[in-house]
């Protein structure tokens, strides 16, 4: 069995390297005489594999912006139908911006994460409420109830409201000390209170 820290070690430095390549393709597809010889097909399918690959998330931005500017061959439209677009979403931009609201300090940036984030749940991308679950964005949308600003508090509960749509995320929801926030939210009668209140009654408390 390898080492957990040499296995941790590889993965780093390939992500350098990986990061590093993506980068320097990102730079040269400026060029449309490079644009004109570059086989995209085949870059397209190695950069989609590494972006779903365990390569650390700080490492795929270049990946993800590669991939972006390589699908711009085939048309300039960003289309989250796109199977490529639809991939950067869930694989790059929905954990980067959980990432954000779980360790930055800056109400700014969480406020501006929630929202990004609340932007793409409501415009329906597929899968975009699993990605959310699955990357632990429940435990940091819960605690935007309790200490984002209005905005942010808005969209946190209009994205945990379409994840309560599914039933397996009510324990999360739950665990994550939703329900004594939402009451205190209710009986505040804020701004917020009816979107709390229809938010609570689609869990089973």
């Amino acid at each position: 069995m390898q080492n957990p820290e040499l296995y941790a070690l590889e993965v780093e430095e390939a992500g350098h390297a990986i990061s590093a390549a993506s980068r320097l393709l990102t730079r040269l597809l400026d060029f449309e005489q490079f644009c004109h010889k570059v086989n995209a097909s085949h870059f397209t399918k190695l950069l989609q594999k590494v972006l779903k690959s365990d390569i650390p998330l700080y490492h795929k931005d270049w990946v993800a912006a590669c991939l972006v500017k390589l699908s711009y061959l085939s048309g300039p439209n960003f289309d989250y139908d796109n199977p490529i677009n639809l991939e950067v979403t869930l694989y790059e931009t929905i954990p980067r911006l959980i990432e954000q609201m779980k360790t930055s300090y800056s109400r700014e940036v969480e406020e501006a994460s929630v929202v990004e984030l609340n932007r793409i749940i409501s415009e329906e991308v597929v899968n975009s409420t699993r990605a959310v679950a699955a990357e632990g964005g429940i435990f940091p949308l819960v605690k935007v109830l309790e200490n984002g600003s209005e905005r942010a508090v808005e969209a946190a509960l209009a994205i945990l409201y379409n994840l309560s749509m599914e039933s397996e995320n009510h324990a999360a929801i739950i665990a994550a000390g939703s329900v004594p926030i939402l009451r205190r939210l209710v009986l505040a009668q804020g701004p917020h209170w009816m979107r709390a209140l229809r938010l609570l009654r689609t869990l089973p408390t």
